[in-house]
């Protein structure tokens, strides 16, 4: 939504009951095979989903040069890291710490669940201890890499 908004492209937000199991309705899975949020329907009707595919996607068609750094721009290669960075090892690492049970094959009353959380715990203090500055000191804006700085 964040996107959306700062890239200045009208829109309707249609908030999804994910808990009362809207996320599982042949209508949603229509936009979201997965039936999983975030998803983006176009104006063409098309739909797009995954958080990095829809900023990406935005940044593209609607932002570039302010939202995303153009094809041939030297930060591009930047921008691209850090926006999958975040979604394939940031989102997955906090999902696991918050909602371990959504994580584990056993219930989380199980023998051994502990291992799995103990295991997600560590995915996060690395995380958090990581020096992101000194990953890419060029791909900062305000102490957030240029991928998600568009999202603060």
């Amino acid at each position: 939504m964040a996107v959306l908004e700062e890239a200045g492209v009208a829109f309707t937000l249609r908030r999804v009951d994910s808990e009362g199991g809207e996320c599982d309705t042949p209508g949603y899975r229509e936009v979201q095979p997965l039936g999983l949020i975030p998803a983006l329907r176009l104006g063409d009707g098309r739909a797009i989903f995954e958080s990095a595919a829809i900023v990406q996607y935005l940044g593209d068609s609607h932002g570039l040069g302010t939202l995303a750094p153009a094809l041939d721009e030297a930060d591009r290669p930047g921008y691209l890291q850090w926006l999958h960075f975040m979604a394939g090892t940031v989102y997955p690492t906090y999902n696991r710490y918050y909602w371990p049970p959504e994580y584990m094959l056993m219930p989380p009353a199980s023998p051994g669940c502990e291992s799995t959380w103990a295991r997600s715990c560590c995915g996060y203090g690395r995380l958090s201890r990581m020096r992101w500055r000194e990953m890419d000191p060029g791909c900062w804006d305000n102490g957030f890499p240029a991928a998600i700085s568009i999202c603060r």
